[in-house]
C-alpha cells in the first residue's frame, strides 16, 4: 500500500507535498486531485517526480459528507492513473493495486490527456449544468417544476464551487474549448428554431 495519500481536492495539494516530502524517498504518494498533469508537474518540481502517481475516481456527484459514504461507492468506479517517466513500474503496480483493491477499475493515460478527459466529461457538464440552473431560475421555474430529466441535468448545480474551482482554473482553456463547441451547437438549434425547420431540430446530434 503506498505510505502517503492525499485527501481532498487541489486546495490540499500544498499539504500533499509536505506529506510526500515527509515520508522518505521510498514512499508511494497517490492524490484525489483530478487533474494528474498539473499535479505531476507540481510533484516533479517538488522533487517528487519519482515516487508520485496522479489520479481520482471518475465520480461526479453532488453529495458530500459522511452521508454519501457508502460500502460500495467506489465498487466498479474507473479511476484514470499517469505517472511520471522516473516513477518504477513495481511502485505504478503498487498504486493500480491499491485502487483495485477498493473494488476500482484502473486505467492509466497520459496526464495531458487524462487532463483533458476531465475537463470534457467532469468540467464542462459542471458549467452547462450551472449555466441551465441559472436559466431556469432567471426565468422564475419553480425547483419543483422540473421532471425527473431535467431535475438530473441540474443536479450538478448544487455542488459546492470549491470542490470544482481549481480544477476549472486548471484546466479552463480545454473547458472554454468545450464551452465553445457547446454555444456553436446551441446558434445552431436557434436558427433551426427560428426557421421552423423542427424536424432537423429534433434530428440535431
Amino acid at each position: 500500500l503506498p505510505h502517503a495519500i492525499t485527501l481532498g481536492g487541489p486546495g490540499f495539494l500544498e499539504e500533499g507535498l509536505a506529506g510526500g516530502r515527509a515520508v522518505g524517498s521510498g514512499a508511494l504518494v497517490l492524490d484525489l486531485v483530478g487533474m494528474n498533469g498539473a499535479v505531476l508537474g507540481r510533484a516533479a518540481r517538488a522533487g517528487l517526480g519519482d515516487r508520485w502517481v496522479a489520479g481520482a475516481p471518475i465520480l461526479v456527484t453532488s453529495e458530500t459528507g459522511l452521508g454519501a459514504s457508502r460500502a460500495d461507492r467506489l465498487q466498479g468506479v474507473e479511476v484514470v492513473l499517469s505517472a511520471g517517466d522516473a516513477v518504477p513500474v513495481p511502485a505504478q503496480e503498487r498504486a493500480a493495486a491499491f485502487w483495485r483493491s477498493l473494488g476500482m477499475r484502473t486505467t492509466w493515460m497520459d496526464p495531458r490527456d487524462a487532463d483533458a478527459r476531465v475537463a470534457w466529461t467532469v468540467l464542462l457538464p459542471q458549467m452547462i449544468s450551472n449555466a441551465l440552473a441559472g436559466a431556469l431560475h432567471a426565468a422564475g421555474v419553480p425547483r419543483g417544476d422540473l421532471g425527473p430529466e431535467v431535475e438530473g441535468m441540474v443536479t450538478l448545480a448544487a455542488t459546492e464551487p470549491r470542490r470544482w474551482e481549481a480544477l476549472l482554473e486548471a484546466a479552463s482553456p480545454t473547458v472554454g474549448t468545450g464551452m465553445g463547441s457547446v454555444q456553436r451547437a446551441l446558434r445552431v438549434v436557434g436558427d433551426l428554431l427560428a426557421r421552423r425547420e423542427v424536424d432537423r431540430v429534433v434530428e440535431f446530434r
